[in-house]
């Protein structure tokens, strides 16, 4: 099914159903029916996101809690490029669904509108459903004007130096066909994966592979990570966790303190060791050379989006590297 008629089906449902009852305080006193769930950001209340949610097969509270507690942690300004969350019980096909695709069938974003469509039916395990809402909050990004042209063309080309399985976090990455220039899902899954995991499922596999001269994935993380650099001076790092199929996943979010200069960036668990604009060897914290005689460009991004020291600067082991500057968990 085209995304047109997808499009066509959302259109129809809303106009017959009365959305909302997802919430008991968004009540329509006149005549007790629910009123339309409007998601607003607590710490940007400008970012307010209609959520088409029919009280007969929209969310469960499951769905509903993630939802929520996503759309607090991620960027605000991501989120605010995201006008509109349909979220129906639909059991819509996806078009680049295939056999042993790890992104669940499901979800789609529409850029013209900047919609998201949520089949809750077919997302009824709580971790798809937290991964399927990320990939299109990674698409809106792409597609909405989340990136400058340069960013989007930046990644367009590390996608275009993928060349095989490990330099693409996921299979969906890797076979999806999503614009711009068929790097969009590449994009998505890279961008869900960070909020997902970024040390298990992201660097520490990375990291490895720079080490056996595969640097393309690394490459492709350092460029994320500039999408969740805060201004004073730390990066977002996420992990999420199953309690179930019925309950919501653990989600905590770790705001790491990170340094950038001309001969160094430490970020996370990671030193990298730079020069002349390129990461010639990596450590670990206390100093362990991991990986060296490497010649990996540092993505512009880091550089456009990053605070950078005028100094040399070479970063020991400190208390705030073990523990974050700010850490919230969930559930």
């Amino acid at each position: 099914m085209s995304r047109i008629e997808k499009g066509a089906i959302l259109a129809l449902l809303s106009s017959l159903f009365v959305f909302g009852g997802c919430v008991p305080d968004y009540i329509n006193e006149a005549n007790n029916t629910p009123a339309p769930l409007v998601y607003t950001r607590p710490d940007a209340p400008n970012v307010r996101i209609p959520v088409h949610a029919p009280a007969v097969g929209g969310m469960n509270s499951v769905q509903q809690s993630i939802l929520i507690d996503l759309l607090n942690e991620l960027p605000a300004a991501d989120v605010g490029l995201v006008k509109t969350i349909g979220a129906l019980s639909l059991n819509l096909p996806n078009d680049n669904v295939s056999q042993g695709e790890t992104l669940p069938a499901g979800a789609d974003y529409y850029p013209d509108g900047q919609e998201i469509v949520l089949d809750t039916a077919l997302l009824q395990d709580p971790l798809n459903f937290a991964r399927a809402l990320l990939h299109e909050v990674g698409h809106a990004v792409q597609d909405s004007g989340g990136l400058s042209p340069a960013e989007v063309s930046e990644w367009i080309a590390l996608h275009r130096a993928s060349t095989q399985s490990q330099d693409f976090m996921t299979e969906n990455a890797q076979i999806g066909t999503d614009d711009p220039a068929g790097s969009g899902d590449d994009f998505a899954e890279t961008y869900m994966t960070w909020v997902s995991n970024t040390d298990a499922y992201g660097f520490q596999r990375a990291v490895r592979q720079a080490g056996l001269g595969d640097p393309v994935l690394l490459e492709k993380l350092l460029y994320t990570s500039a999408l969740f650099a805060n201004p004073n001076g730390t990066i977002n790092f996420y992990s999420m966790f199953s309690n179930g199929p019925d309950s919501v996943p653990t989600f905590n979010v770790d705001q790491r303190p990170y340094s950038f200069s001309t001969d160094a960036l430490t970020m996370g668990d990671y030193t990298y060791r730079l020069s002349q604009g390129s990461i010639t060897s990596i450590e670990d914290l206390r100093g362990n050379v991991l990986a060296e005689g490497l010649s990996i460009p540092v993505p512009q991004i880091l550089y456009d989006r990053l605070q950078i020291s005028p100094h040399r600067e070479r970063r020991a082991l400190t208390l705030e590297h073990l523990f974050p500057i700010s850490s919230r968990r969930w559930r």
